[in-house]
């Protein structure tokens, strides 16, 4: 069973404690608030989205665009640090003579230092299909964009942890700062766009892909 790797078991003893694990729930909760308020505010009082279908639609697609930061990015960032953190806490010769297969030790990784950014994932894949449903999105392009989805974010994952195996740097740099900065600006200009997207793209629906 994949949850019996050693690694994943160390990882959620870490990252699911009480109160470092509800830190993230409450951020999670947040920005999912301010999404949904931004875009309530805008179906009311701007008519952004025209009429109640096209509003949850658009609340549909911009958790895609969520979840594409939550797997791609941060999942990423998560994976590329495993081995940084392992030099950095001086437990780099442990991590490195465990007695499990390198492909174990690579799920160990990509899973466990992931685990709770996954469970948010989880439950962000369920408010896509419940906004997706509510809003008569193609069941089928919510399949095959479920699947692309997920198959970068296995490729950006695995890149990610692969160009972690190299010398690292002792100085650490903090992009925290930048990153919520660019957030704050970009944030409402995405929201803008996607809305101004599915306005004037409504066909989108209709183009289905074979690649799967």
């Amino acid at each position: 069973m994949i949850l019996n790797n050693p690694l994943i078991r160390r990882y959620r003893y870490s990252l699911m404690r009480p109160r470092q694990f509800w830190i993230y729930i409450t951020i999670y909760i947040a920005v999912i608030t301010l999404l949904l308020f931004i875009n309530y505010t805008a179906y009311q009082y701007r008519e952004w989205f025209g009429n109640q279908e096209r509003f949850l639609r658009g609340i549909c697609y911009q958790f895609l665009i969520l979840q594409i930061a939550i797997l791609c990015l941060m999942a990423a960032a998560n994976s590329g640090s495993a081995i940084r953190d392992e030099v950095s806490g001086k437990s780099y010769d442990f991590f490195r003579m465990l007695p499990i297969s390198a492909g174990k030790k690579a799920v160990g990784i990509l899973v466990g230092k992931n685990l709770v950014v996954l469970l948010l994932a989880a439950i962000n894949f369920l408010l896509i299909i419940i906004f997706g449903i509510l809003g008569h999105v193609s069941a089928v392009l919510l399949k095959q964009t479920f699947l692309a989805l997920i198959s970068v974010a296995l490729l950006t994952n695995s890149v990610a942890l692969l160009s972690s195996i190299k010398p690292v740097s002792t100085k650490k740099k903090n992009y925290i700062a930048i990153v919520i900065v660019l957030c704050f600006f970009l944030v409402p200009f995405l929201i803008r766009t996607v809305t101004v997207t599915i306005r004037k793209f409504y066909q989108i629906e209709s183009v289905l892909g074979k690649f799967y």
